[in-house]
Parts: structure tokens; C-alpha cells; sequence
């Protein structure tokens, strides 16, 4: 373990010593939504939101790439976003409701402030050595040995979405279902707009036979999903999730 450790602190140094003279960047994000018919006015506004923080996290994650030499590729981009993520500082610059054919429509204009220098600090660089070594635990099936390497990520960097991601994928392998669960809703509450969290909520509650909460997590993940999300492809999962929603439609 001593030796997995520090060739993974060797391949950390040099992932992060790229960073350098990096400057915080403002980023600003607009996004118009189309309230669904009998749909909370409240809840529309806070999709509204989410969409536009959503258009912010992968400018920053773009943002954040420039800064970050991945060796071998053992961060996606889809994890740099995630990272982005809890970094990011948002202001809502603009909201306004507005009628349009009929319609009734949401504009929300924000900032968000990425700091790349946070990256550089001692424990973000260790949740995601931790993180790097989760992964590997997973590939090997390691399943115990995985959550104990994500719970580290996550003492260190409690924002990582995606260490609570696959903690909880870790957790659903043991058929730890109600804790796989508990960690997807930590996922979105750092970061509303990690679409995989809300498939595998839903997977979940599918197998613990709560179909109505399952409905409604897969819905939220068509919401958010992507074919090809930063290196994963969620092709599959689009096809499936959709097919079990419009099977269950009243």
C-alpha cells in the first residue's frame, strides 16, 4: 500500500505542478427555461439555475484543463468538471419571468469565479490521489478497500461530488442500497448537475423497488444527461432510462 501511495503522490506532483500564475476567471452563463405545464414555479426557477451553473461548470472545467497536465489519462474530463464544480463561487446576475407563444419562460443570468489556485492546496491534492486510488480499487473489484479510498477523498475535499459518486456505485456492489443512496444525494447536493448520481439513485430505488422514486431520479438524470459526458458515454443509460419512464407514463 505504502508503494500504490507514493507512486500515486509522484503522478498527483506532477498532475497539479503545471498549475502556475493562474488567475481566478469569471465566467458568465445564461439560460432560458420553458416551465413545464403544472409545473412548481419555484422548483422551475431552481431548474433555470441549475441549467445555467450547469453551462458555467464545463466552461470552467475547460478552464481548469488549461491549468492541469492529466497523466495517462487517469482524470476524465468529466471528473475535472466535477471539480470545477466545488470550486466555483456563483452569483445570480439576472432572473426574470416572461411570456413567449404562450409560454411561460425563466431567464437566469449568472458569474462564477473558478480560483485554479485552490487545485494547488494540500488536501484538494490528496482527496484526489484518494480518488485515483478508489478507482483502481474498483477495477480490481476491491470493494471495501475502494470506499475506504473514496471516504479519504471525501474527509479532505468534502465538495467532490464524484468521490460520493463512486462511493456510493461501491456501496450499491455490496447491496448497501439506503448508503448508495445517501452518497448520490451528497453528489448532487454538491453538485446539481451530475447526471450520473441521479441514474444511479434511481438504479437503486429500482432495486429496492420504489419505482415512484426511481421514476422521478431518471427523469432528473435525462434532464441533465449527456451521450458522451466528458468521457463517459451514457449512451445506455439515456436509451434505458428513457424506455423505463415512458413505460411507467400515466
Amino acid at each position: 500500500m505504502r508503494k500504490s501511495l507514493l507512486i500515486w503522490t509522484s503522478i498527483l506532483f506532477m498532475c497539479f505542478t503545471s498549475i502556475s500564475f493562474a488567475e481566478p476567471q469569471e465566467i458568465f452563463a445564461e439560460y432560458t427555461y420553458s416551465v413545464g405545464n403544472n409545473e412548481n414555479m419555484s422548483s422551475a426557477e431552481q431548474n433555470a439555475i441549475i441549467q445555467a451553473k450547469r453551462i458555467a461548470m464545463e466552461q470552467a472545467g475547460t478552464y481548469l484543463e488549461s491549468y492541469i497536465e492529466v497523466v495517462n489519462n487517469q482524470l476524465t474530463r468529466d471528473e475535472i468538471r466535477s471539480m470545477a464544480a466545488g470550486m466555483m463561487e456563483t452569483t445570480i446576475l439576472e432572473k426574470r419571468v416572461f411570456t413567449e407563444n404562450n409560454a411561460v419562460m425563466i431567464y437566469v443570468r449568472i458569474k462564477a469565479k473558478v480560483d485554479p489556485e485552490k487545485v494547488k492546496t494540500p488536501d484538494v491534492a490528496k482527496a484526489t490521489e484518494w480518488f485515483l486510488i478508489g478507482k483502481q480499487y474498483d477495477v480490481q473489484r476491491r470493494y471495501d478497500d475502494a470506499i475506504m479510498a473514496f471516504s479519504k477523498a471525501i474527509e479532505l475535499n468534502k465538495s467532490y461530488s464524484k468521490a460520493y459518486v463512486y462511493r456510493g456505485v461501491m456501496y450499491c456492489a455490496k447491496s448497501l442500497y439506503e448508503q448508495g443512496i445517501t452518497d448520490f444525494d451528497s453528489a448532487i447536493h454538491y453538485n446539481p448537475t451530475e447526471a450520473i448520481a441521479y441514474y444511479n439513485k434511481g438504479l437503486a430505488n429500482e432495486l429496492l423497488g420504489r419505482k415512484k422514486e426511481a421514476i422521478a431520479s431518471y427523469k432528473l438524470f435525462l434532464t441533465y444527461a449527456v451521450p458522451n459526458d466528458g468521457g463517459r458515454d451514457d449512451t445506455g443509460r439515456i436509451e434505458r432510462a428513457k424506455a423505463i419512464v415512458a413505460t411507467h407514463q400515466p
